[in-house]
């Protein structure tokens, strides 16, 4: 049985791993001629923008009542030690960015996040399809609420293990594809 192929409107259907259903999905418009290395001292603005809007669509209040903008100075310090680094920038607006490779973990995926104006054109798959192209896995962690856990599970993630996030107290899932 073919799982792929093209609707008349353009549009493609996928039977994804573990999805269990045929659904249409939005053809992707992401140029992946847009993705280049993040440049730490002309980029951090708009990084730490998509960031800040992300983790507070996605991640749970910190049990410390303070608000996510507290973590900001953690979140870059974690970029500028990771490995690989890129952004996709359309017109000279960063759209998304992704990162991998910690000290403690070579092939930790610690970041990937996309604008959310620019979600559903494929910028986060782009993203993901050039660390693939050097790493043979990548491990990451996200809550058990985030509602783009279904995102990583179609791209071929699956659940490793669980913790308790301390600045939290929800439920992280360790992640691996």
């Amino acid at each position: 049985m073919r799982n792929c192929g093209q609707l008349l409107n353009g549009s493609t259907f996928c039977k994804m791993k573990n999805c269990g259903e045929f659904r249409v999905v939005e053809k992707s418009t992401a140029d992946p001629n847009n993705i280049r290395e993040m440049n730490l001292e002309t980029d951090l603005d708009q990084v730490k923008k998509i960031w800040l809007q992300g983790i507070k669509e996605t991640a749970p209040p910190l049990t410390s009542g303070a608000p996510w903008d507290s973590k900001l100075d953690g979140f870059i310090e974690q970029i500028k030690i990771t490995n690989e680094r890129y952004v996709y920038e359309e017109n000279g607006i960063i759209k998304g960015f992704i990162t991998a490779g910690i000290p403690t973990n070579k092939n930790y995926l610690s970041n990937l996040y996309v604008d959310s104006n620019a979600r559903g054109k494929g910028i986060g798959t782009k993203l993901l399809d050039k660390l693939r192209k050097t790493y043979r896995y990548l491990d990451s962690h996200v809550y058990e609420r985030n509602p783009y856990l279904k995102f990583y599970q179609n791209h071929g993630f699956e659940v490793s293990g669980e913790q308790t996030c301390p600045d939290t107290g929800e439920i992280k899932l360790r992640i691996r594809w």
